[in-house]
């Protein structure tokens, strides 16, 4: 035991190479525990469904942006939101929540009036973001809407909540007419 203790005298290469040793497993390990944190890490934003802006935008990370879009018919009217995922590199083209780059009609990432009303999707969605990874997840929180038809149905009232996630691996990629061939 002397031999050791002699050793770890305080100027001595053990000791200091015992104290690194520490130190770089502890640094290490808050780094692990930190970035396993940021994958779980949540972010979200409410706005009523009725909400008059235009656009609302974050940023996922420094190269994903999260698209919110007030959608109006032909005369003005607001009937509800279209939600975009798009990557800074590219500009506003695909949106990466559509799985096929291949077809139309109603998806999931629109939140209209007209789908409540059809009840083409439920009030609370999880969409991924095909290709890298990410969630989101859509909730129309008290959602009401009017209007006797599809045509004419608009929102009366409730909250939106979008939130996002950071997933441990991508998504899948979006599909294109070239996968059904």
């Amino acid at each position: 035991m002397e031999g050791i203790a002699a050793c770890m005298t305080k100027n001595s290469f053990g000791w200091k190479f015992v104290v690194g040793f520490i130190v770089g497993v502890t640094l290490l390990f808050k780094s692990t525990v930190g970035s396993a944190a940021s994958i779980e890490q949540n972010s979200s934003v409410q706005f009523a469904v009725t909400d008059l802006r235009a656009e609302i935008t974050e940023s996922l990370s420094p190269h994903l942006v999260l698209q919110i879009r007030g959608s109006v018919d032909a005369q003005g009217r607001r009937y509800g939101w279209d939600i975009a995922v798009i990557d800074r590199r590219l500009g506003d083209y695909p949106n990466f929540l559509y799985d096929c780059l291949c077809g139309h009609g109603p998806r999931p990432n629109d939140l209209y009036a007209w789908h409540f009303r059809e009840m083409l999707y439920p009030p609370k969605r999880v969409l991924p973001v095909y290709g890298y990874p990410f969630e989101i997840r859509v909730a129309c929180k008290d959602c009401r809407i009017d209007g006797d038809t599809a045509a004419d149905a608009h929102f009366t009232a409730g909250v939106v909540e979008v939130t996002w996630r950071r997933l441990p691996k991508s998504n899948p990629r979006q599909s294109t007419l070239a996968d059904f061939r």
